[in-house]
This record gives structure tokens, C-alpha cells and sequence, in this order.
């Protein structure tokens, strides 16, 4: 997928290549633009800007930025229940399970990347008058309020209140889980026939994304949920489970970004984007 700045119209197109015909004289991407990352060019007094983006380079960007939060994350929690430590602020403040922390600001910036990508991917089926826009739109606004509750921590505050009225315990000791698979039932439900529709590759990619999301999400809080009623949250057990949680949400999100990147890639060959003063 390549994305071209100049000067022009105030406006967004959708380009299709067609490498059986020739190429116009003033094509914003050659042949070879593939194998550039930034290319610069001027003609006739007029800048544009060639970006090529490589999936696969993005997923390994975002695991690259990951593995040192959880590094140091893992390190506090090492610190604290192995080696004694005493001193728990840098720690807590280290914990990918933590709010208000860079890895949380990362998390809830990756997946507001998400939406951003989703409604790109909307913006392209209604376009080109494709099916599932509608779909996709709707997917955006999800990972939009996913984005604003891994920064709010909105979900958390429901836990306890839940967890009282329900009265639960087990596996379903933080209660949030039980609407929240309810919830995802409803969707799978409603995205039946969306992913059918989707190519092969590009199913199996958003599968391997909502099994690593939804396994760190809701899987992670009902093997941790057990594990805290029986034997409380302040021990190392409990918080390698969260980095583990952690993890799996992060990969989740990322292997998103590279699915809807190859959607992308594979739909529309070519976004230009033209600004004007």
C-alpha cells in the first residue's frame, strides 16, 4: 500500500493498478516504489512524496516497541516477589497490567491505530461500493471505546459491582467476563457472513488476531480470575499471568494492524491524498 502527498485537491482517491497497461506520465508510484520505503521526487514545481508500507515491517515495528515494556515489566515483578524488594512504586509503574502507565498510553495507542486502519478500510469498501462498509465502520467504533477503556480503565470499574451482584467465583470472579462473552457471541453471530466473504489469508489473519486478543482479554481474566479467589493477587504467580494477559491482548492488536494492512494492500493498490491551502 503506498500513500502519495502533493499538492492538488483537497481530496482522497482510491487507485487501482493495472500493470498490463501503461503507466501515465505523471504516475505518483513506479514500478520500483516497492522496494523504496521514502522517495522524494519534484516535477513542474510540485513535491510528491512517496511512503510505501510493508505489513509485515509494522508488526515487527510494534512487537519491537512491546518487548522492552514487557522486559521491564517482568523485571519489577521479579524484583518485587523474588528478590524482596520493598520499593513498589517504579514497579507498579513499570507493570503492563497497570493503568495510567507508558504500556497502557502503548496499548491504547495501538488500538486506536486499529480503528484507524478499520475505517480506512471502510472508507475503501464504500468507495468502491463493495460489500461489508458497514461492517467495517462498525468494527472502527469498536476499537475506538476498546481504545478509550485500555486508557480509562472503564471496564475495571464495573468489576466489583458486577462481581457483587452476581455473587461469582471461580473462573467468573471478575464478573466483566460474562457480558463481555456475551457480547462477542452476538458478534461472531452478526460477522458470520463478513468473514466468510473475506479472502482465505486474510480470514485466517483475522482469526489468529481475535484468538490472541480475546484469549488475553477474557481468556486471561478467567484463568486469573480462578487463580486470584483462591489465592489472592499479591504473589508471582498472579503477576506472570498478567504479563501473559498483556501480552496476548498486545499481539492480538498488532496481528490486527498486519490483517487489515494486507486487506488493504490487496484491495486497493494505491491511496492518494492531495492537499490544498
Amino acid at each position: 500500500m503506498s500513500v502519495c502527498c502533493g499538492g492538488g485537491c483537497g481530496q482522497l482517491a482510491l487507485m487501482s493498478f493495472d500493470p498490463s497497461l501503461p503507466a501515465p506520465p505523471d504516475a505518483l508510484v513506479s514500478e520500483r516504489a516497492a522496494h523504496v520505503l521514502d522517495a522524494a521526487d519534484t516535477t513542474g514545481g510540485v513535491t510528491r512524496v512517496s511512503v510505501v508500507v510493508r505489513p509485515g515491517r509494522v508488526l515487527g515495528l510494534i512487537l519491537l516497541c512491546w518487548l522492552p515494556l514487557l522486559a521491564l515489566s517482568v523485571g519489577g515483578q521479579l524484583y518485587l516477589y523474588v528478590f524482596g524488594g520493598t520499593h513498589t512504586r517504579v514497579p507498579k509503574r513499570l507493570n503492563v497490567d497497570s493503568e495510567l502507565t507508558p504500556a497502557s498510553w502503548f496499548q491504547s495507542s495501538l488500538l486506536l491505530s486499529c480503528a484507524f486502519l478499520l475505517a480506512l478500510a471502510a472508507l475503501a469498501a464504500y468507495r468502491s461500493r463493495a460489500r461489508f462498509a458497514g461492517h467495517w465502520a462498525f468494527l472502527a467504533f469498536v476499537f475506538v471505546y476498546l481504545s478509550i477503556d485500555e486508557a480509562a480503565a472503564i471496564h475495571e470499574l464495573s468489576i466489583s459491582y458486577l462481581h457483587d451482584w452476581l455473587d461469582t467465583s471461580g473462573i467468573f470472579f471478575f464478573a466483566w467476563v460474562i457480558p463481555a462473552m456475551m457480547l462477542v457471541a452476538v458478534m461472531a453471530i452478526f460477522y458470520a457472513r463478513f468473514f466468510v466473504y473475506l479472502p482465505r489469508h486474510v480470514r485466517t489473519l483475522f482469526f489468529c488476531a481475535a484468538a490472541a486478543y480475546l484469549g488475553g482479554a477474557i481468556g486471561g481474566d478467567l484463568v486469573g480470575g480462578y487463580w486470584f479467589d483462591k489465592h489472592g493477587g499479591d504473589n508471582l504467580t498472579y503477576a506472570l499471568m498478567t504479563q501473559v494477559e498483556e501480552t496476548l491482548e498486545t499481539t492480538g492488536a498488532a496481528l490486527l494492524v498486519y490483517t487489515v494492512l494486507t486487506h488493504l494492500r490487496l484491495g486497493v493498490s494505491e491511496w492518494t491524498f492531495r492537499l490544498r491551502d
